[in-house]
């Protein structure tokens, strides 16, 4: 096979490559090879020798006794920085679930049944994939159905408490919801299932609450006697 290079296209190209470069016989700290540094931060290695040959990265060196390309090292904190793109815009997970009110299991049900749809994006600074949800794909979802969690908090109450009397045959809970472990209804952009909500709500009879949980009335131990008790039996 013949030759791709001419050897003094080689020797002009390396020559580019290290213009800016500064000699070292001991690579400093942060520094690594152009190989590791490609992998490390996801870049091709062409694409990391434009930068250095245009001068957009500034930390270059060349270790001394090494030929070629091998020769090259970078700063790793640099590369990043000088790669790094807009940010993206988009929820992930954690978004997703403060802004739902449900707990991570069910962000992972929602996901992996495809009811809400994720899309994979590069990250902006390390180019690793990234799960992102769309804001109009949360509104579609939103469109469809309505979680528990954050039907309990437009409310004000505990899910529990929202959860028992929409189940009840009253035509708001969604057979997805079983697979969901309830924690999801139907709501179908219909008014009669805010106002069903908000009937829910109107005929919660008030709670004495502390800490979430409602106050049990205290109860007597029966091995507790009365001053009265014991004197009758006494008598």
């Amino acid at each position: 096979m013949d030759k791709l290079f001419l050897p003094e296209d080689i020797d002009s190209f390396l020559t580019a490559v290290f213009a800016n470069a500064a000699m070292v016989e001991i690579a400093p700290a942060g520094a690594w090879p152009l190989r590791n540094i490609a992998h490390k931060a996801a870049l091709p290695n062409a694409a990391l020798l434009r930068a250095v040959i245009s001068g957009r990265l500034k930390k270059v060196w060349k270790l001394c006794g090494v030929s070629g390309l091998q020769a090259v090292y970078l700063d790793l904190d640099e590369v990043p920085d000088a790669f790094e793109s807009p940010p993206l815009i988009g929820l992930t997970r954690d978004d997703l679930r403060r802004q739902l009110h449900i707990n991570c299991s069910t962000v992972s049900l929602l996901l992996k049944s495809g009811m809400i749809v994720r899309q994979q994006f590069p990250d902006p600074r390390t180019r690793q994939p990234l799960s992102l949800i769309a804001a109009e794909e949360l509104d579609r979802f939103l469109n469809l159905h309505l979680p528990l969690g954050l039907m309990a908090w437009q409310l004000g109450m505990q899910a529990k408490h929202v959860a028992a009397p929409a189940g009840q045959g009253r035509g708001l809970a969604n057979p997805s919801a079983r697979a969901l472990q309830h924690d999801l209804f139907a709501r179908r952009s219909r008014p009669g299932h805010r106002d069903l909500i908000h009937e829910i709500a109107q005929n919660e009879p008030p709670r004495s609450v502390r800490r979430g949980f409602p106050v049990r009335a205290k109860t007597t131990p029966k091995s507790a006697k009365s001053a009265v008790e014991i004197d009758s039996s006494v008598v």
